[in-house]
């Protein structure tokens, strides 16, 4: 299968306090077409960042991103147009990320605008459809951001991210801020969307289950590097990394006598220092850092 994306020893540092901070420390991973892939592991552990840096609004301080073979920095203006179309972004807090002084109508023709896709009635036709692909009605297109519930206004980002036809999203949590009742909604949601438009994921979570759920292939990253990475069952079944394995005992089991029985592992990264490199599907090899 071919890969929308390739991304080769990615590293990205900030500066504070006058010390170096490598949020994002050589990572190194595809993204096949039509695929989701995951990327899970705790607070400060680079998932965001690497995100941002694969989606060209953040920071690469070294190591390359390929999409469709070509490095996105070494883009043309034409080609970074192009590239803001095709990759889209749907961010963790639903109501940050929507402008509360617009009506929803605006906030998703905007995109339409900035790219030409449809002008006058074509436009509103455009937005209620999309607003129909999210599950809200039309008559949403009238209404302000703070009139939803956080589910609904999510589905409105989303939305939003679909009206220039993208081929990728980066999908930045998109359920950690909601119910869980809702996160499973969305979820599906997601899911079902990418199926009809044959679109690509990078879906970044800290929720373990709704990650197995959806991905195809799975990232493990702790304080800037990939620990483990590959096919989702396969790493969740035989996670081979002490830290992925610390990750998977934590996760809350619906089965209350299980959960009672169950005991939750820690990683000590002085004990286990190694990573996983993924060498061939369903093969791992463990290396010194």
């Amino acid at each position: 299968m071919a890969n929308l994306f390739e991304i080769q020893d990615l590293s990205v540092t900030f500066r504070k306090d006058h010390q170096t901070i490598h949020a994002v420390d050589h990572v190194s991973f595809n993204i096949p077409k039509g695929q989701t892939v995951g990327v899970v592991g705790e607070s400060g552990s680079g998932k965001t960042t690497t995100g941002r840096a694969i989606a060209n609004i953040g920071p690469i301080t070294a190591g390359t991103v390929r999409y469709n073979g070509t490095d996105i920095t070494s883009f043309s203006r034409a080609q970074v147009r192009d590239f803001r179309s095709k990759v889209q972004m749907v961010f963790q807090d639903p109501f940050a990320a929507l402008n509360p002084r617009q009506k929803v109508g605006a906030i998703i023709s905007e995109g339409l605008e900035n790219f030409h896709i449809a002008t006058g009635q074509q436009r509103q036709a455009r937005v209620e459809a999309l607003l129909e692909e999210v599950g809200l009605p039309a008559t949403s297109l009238n209404r302000f951001p703070h009139e939803f519930s956080g589910g609904q206004r999510q589905r409105i980002g989303i939305a939003r991210a679909l009206a220039v036809q993208p081929q990728f999203l980066v999908l930045d949590e998109p359920i950690s801020a909601l119910d869980v009742s809702i996160q499973a909604q969305i979820v599906n949601l997601l899911h079902d969307i990418q199926q009809r438009q044959q679109l690509t994921y990078l879906f970044i979570a800290h929720d373990l289950s709704m990650v197995r759920h959806i991905s195809d292939q799975v990232i493990v990253m702790y304080q800037g590097r990939v620990m483990e990475s590959g096919p989702t069952d396969l790493v969740y079944q035989h996670p081979l990394h002490p830290y992925t394995q610390a990750l998977l005992s934590a996760v809350p089991h619906a089965d209350p006598h299980f959960e009672h029985q169950k005991q939750i592992q820690y990683y000590h990264q002085q004990e286990a220092t190694g990573r996983l490199i993924e060498r061939e599907p369903a093969h791992f090899v463990l290396t010194a850092s």
